[in-house]
């Protein structure tokens, strides 16, 4: 693989989007808006919400209307708007520009015709996303990294602002490291079959599903170590995520006869089924409260989701002859990628990232030229938990990975063919052996 190319001098993940120097801009949803901008974004001023002149109103803001301010009292997930004063425009929008709340959706894309790939970085507001994909912002803030000779896949962002990837023509996992712009390559020859990546923000470790190989790999966040935490003998293992507060890891596998949704401790105990549905569950995220996945039908795909202990199961979107490929979630929207080539009259072909409301039915969507497959967002203002003391003394003392059994307990687990010395504490190579040992530190 060839170095990338960035397409932008400006920092990745500190990005200012152009508007959030302009004297008023929108912090969070639009609907939420008390500023006094009062013009529609074609100039013409707006009528006041308590009048019906020139226009009905039928339309109030919850702070009453006695003003003709720019509000969205409906939700309008293109932002704020106005009845107007003119005669013949009924209502317009006022365009006024969201402010930059440090969150970045970003996605893996693949150009086949010139077989390299490039991450995208945009901010994650779907009210941005939406005025943006509409034509309705005078500049795309996106950021492009590109990967030479290269086809990425699965996708995951670290806490820190790292992305961590997989390059299936290459076959290696790498992890762009954002300050510096410099790629590190691991698992070199080992990294072809991985379906999905995810990382554990309080310990680093990364986790992985490989469907050819039928197992869940951990790892520590340099890829010193790695150590097998679940194996099927039938199904396939296939999308991941790691829910920080509940101290869990959990994982889809599909069977010939449908899909489960496996949750378990950090280091592969205690595995437990916490739903059997679908037919194919391929990838799975999650907020702080609900586990959302995409289950493709063959002849559709939906959208689904469910409290952490499997009860409330949620459709929140379906369609037919799409090739959803990941989920990711952020405040209240989920986005996907969309594999599936479409073709313009003139030939041209488009893939789509779409973007659905966790509990309204509104939705739209993004064209774009490549094909899409990773997806994850960052969001700099979510609070990581904080690693327990004994998982610090674990990841200080073994040559391992650390990893959890029990809440906050830390214990050094050694990859196949190395055995735990209580001396050293470190992992040391058994000759004639591949079995993966593992000793708590504190024994």
């Amino acid at each position: 693989m060839n170095i990338q190319r960035v397409s932008a001098t400006i920092a990745v993940f500190s990005l200012c989007l152009m508007a959030c120097n302009a004297q008023d801009c929108i912090t969070g949803a639009s609907s939420q808006y008390s500023g006094t901008h009062s013009v529609t974004a074609s100039g013409i001023p707006c009528q006041r919400w308590d009048v019906n002149t020139p226009h009905m109103v039928t339309h109030v803001p919850t702070d009453g209307g006695r003003h003709n301010h720019c509000r969205n009292p409906d939700n309008d997930s293109r932002g704020t708007w106005c009845y107007t004063t003119a005669d013949t425009t009924r209502w317009d929008y006022c365009k006024i520009p969201k402010c930059d709340d440090n969150s970045r959706l970003i996605w893996t894309t693949y150009y086949e015709s010139q077989g390299e790939s490039a991450f995208t970085a945009i901010n994650a507001d779907p009210e941005y996303l939406q005025q943006m994909s509409a034509g309705g912002l005078q500049k795309d803030t996106s950021y492009n990294v590109t990967f030479d000779e290269s086809e990425l896949n699965a996708l995951e962002v670290t806490a820190g602002g790292n992305i961590i990837f997989n390059d299936i023509r290459n076959n290696f996992v790498g992890v762009y490291r954002q300050e510096s712009g410099l790629t590190s390559t691991y698992l070199e020859g080992h990294a072809e079959t991985i379906h999905a990546i995810t990382q554990d923000p309080v310990s680093g470790n990364v986790y992985y599903t490989d469907p050819h190989r039928k197992v869940v790999m951990a790892s520590d966040n340099e890829f010193r170590a790695q150590v097998q935490v679940y194996k099927t003998a039938f199904g396939a293992p296939q999308g991941i995520v790691v829910l920080p507060t509940k101290r869990k890891l959990v994982y889809s596998v599909t069977f010939r006869t449908g899909s489960q949704v496996m949750v378990a401790n950090l280091d592969g105990s205690a595995v437990t089924v916490l739903l059997s549905l679908g037919k194919n569950i391929t990838a799975l995220t999650a907020d702080e409260q609900r586990i959302y996945w995409i289950d493709n039908l063959g002849y559709a795909s939906k959208v689904m989701s469910a409290r952490f202990d499997g009860g409330n199961v949620v459709e929140h979107y379906s369609e037919s002859q799409v090739d959803f490929r990941d989920i990711a979630v952020h405040s209240s929207h989920i986005y996907l990628t969309d594999a599936r080539a479409r073709y313009n009259i003139f030939g041209d072909v488009r893939y789509r990232i779409k973007i659905v409301g966790k509990t309204d039915n509104s939705k739209f969507t993004m064209l774009k030229y490549g094909k899409p497959s990773g997806i994850a967002v960052l969001d700099a203002s979510k609070a990581i938990p904080e690693a327990d003391e004994s998982l610090k003394k674990c990841q200080t003392a073994c040559s391992g990975i650390c990893l959890e059994r029990f809440r906050g307990q830390g214990t050094c687990v050694c990859p196949a063919g190395f055995s735990f010395d209580h001396f050293t504490k470190a992992c040391l190579e058994v000759q004639g052996t591949l079995l993966s040992m593992e000793q708590d530190l504190k024994s």
